[in-house]
């Protein structure tokens, strides 16, 4: 069981220090940092470790006249519960000035928020390169897409640091318990096998069993064996959920191939579920209803996965909007489901946030617009969900919303690839 959890905690880390950014947590309560990619090193070479021991070594690094309007925006934008993001830049020991964009996430728990997460990304090659004119519009759209997912997959990679540490930490906290618990199993033990092996006259049998009852008494031996039981079973499925989020993370973030590959939606769509769990499970519950008789769906896996991603978080997105609008904190409800439909496969993904009038839904895939806060969010999202679904896969992509009732997103897929 610990061999598992060490190769899954192990697996979740190369895929983190494969991300194209530095992912990090911060304990808002202890004020250190508790985890820190290695892509820490290409933009602070060789203080990693020391700033996971010194958090003020990274803030020192800050460009002097960054720092207060980094230290004020950050304290001040952790309060909202909601992602956003700092640019700043930073001074390498060589007096390298980069510029930094960092995608912040707050993490609450029992409505407290006392852990952040994130991922920074060096932007000082984009800013360089977007000064050299030029660039045609295939290559800026490739660009965008690709800095999208990278910041997407990047936001999750950091959430999911954060959200594997609970089935980690109670696996420890039960492990640590068994050994205790069990440290008073044997004493009790070798106080039976001292009854067994010795051949006492009556009131010395009498002693001794008065002994061995007291100390079962005292350390309640009936309860003890039943929370072990349940310390076992939590640690089993502590190790299940580590392995379904790593696995679920792998198959989220595979490569994209050429050509399209025949995948088993449903299962594609639980994945990206699954990912995205730090996102939508503070503010709503979630239903599923999969076909179980789908096919095999022709696609590019890992632009049906972005897809699925943008169109989830925007329903987790617009719930605790409504939330906040109305001060109803009660947990909304984003539902997904497919269904094999004569040669197309149709998916449906409906939300109960604040939903959009019509104004709205007739921008919504246009290039940069976004209803959200100024640096939340790149615009991008439906844009480029609208042209991977209608160009790239032939289907189509369909939005109903009413204004505080919420939306439904329903996208269909050729089964068959278009030869």
């Amino acid at each position: 069981m610990i061999k598992n959890q060490e190769t899954s905690q192990q697996q979740l880390e190369l895929l983190i220090d494969s991300i194209d950014g530095v992912v990090w947590g911060f304990d808002l309560v202890t004020k250190q940092y508790t985890f820190i990619s290695h892509q820490f090193d290409f933009l602070l070479p060789g203080l990693r470790v020391e700033a996971l021991r010194s958090p003020n070594l990274f803030y020192d690094h800050v460009h002097p006249d960054d720092q207060e309007k980094y230290r004020s925006e950050f304290l001040e934008r952790i309060k909202r519960t909601e992602s956003f993001q700092l640019e700043y830049r930073l001074l390498t020991p060589d007096g390298e000035e980069l510029h930094i964009r960092d995608v912040i996430t707050p993490v609450q728990e029992s409505g407290i928020i006392h852990y952040v997460t994130g991922i920074m990304f060096d932007v000082t090659r984009y800013k360089m390169a977007a000064l050299e004119a030029g660039l045609e519009k295939d290559q800026l759209e490739v660009q965008l897409r690709h800095a999208q997912k990278l910041e997407a997959v990047g936001q999750l990679a950091a959430g999911i640091a954060h959200e594997i540490n609970t089935p980690i930490q109670f696996v420890g906290d039960n492990i640590h318990f068994l050994k205790d618990a069990f440290q008073d199993l044997q004493s009790l033990n070798k106080k039976f096998d001292g009854f067994l092996e010795s051949s006492p006259d009556n009131d010395e049998l009498h002693a001794l069993k008065t002994e061995i009852e007291t100390f079962k008494k005292d350390i309640d031996i009936d309860h003890l064996m039943e929370d072990i039981n349940d310390a076992i079973n939590q640690s089993m499925e502590g190790t299940r959920r580590i392995a379904s989020i790593v696995k679920a993370m792998k198959q989220f973030s595979h490569p994209g191939s050429a050509e399209k590959e025949y995948i088993d939606l449903n299962q594609a769509i639980e994945s990206t579920l699954t990912v995205a769990r730090n996102e939508w499970k503070y503010v709503a519950n979630l239903e599923t209803d999969y076909d179980s008789d789908l096919p095999l769906v022709a696609c590019f896996p890992g632009e049906i996965n972005q897809t699925i991603l943008n169109i989830i978080v925007n329903a987790a997105h617009a719930i605790e909007d409504k939330q906040k609008t109305t001060g109803n904190t009660e947990k909304g409800l984003i539902k997904v489901t497919t269904q094999h439909q004569n040669d197309s496969a149709l998916i449906s993904i409906s939300d109960s946030g604040c939903g959009m009038p019509k104004a709205i839904l007739q921008k919504i895939y246009e290039p940069f617009f976004t209803t959200k806060e100024v640096g939340k969010g790149t615009g991008q999202g439906l844009s480029i969900a609208y042209s991977v679904i209608t160009d790239k896969h032939d289907g189509t992509l369909k939005v109903e919303s009413i204004p505080s009732r919420g939306t439904r997103f329903e996208i269909t897929l050729p089964v068959q690839a278009n030869t």
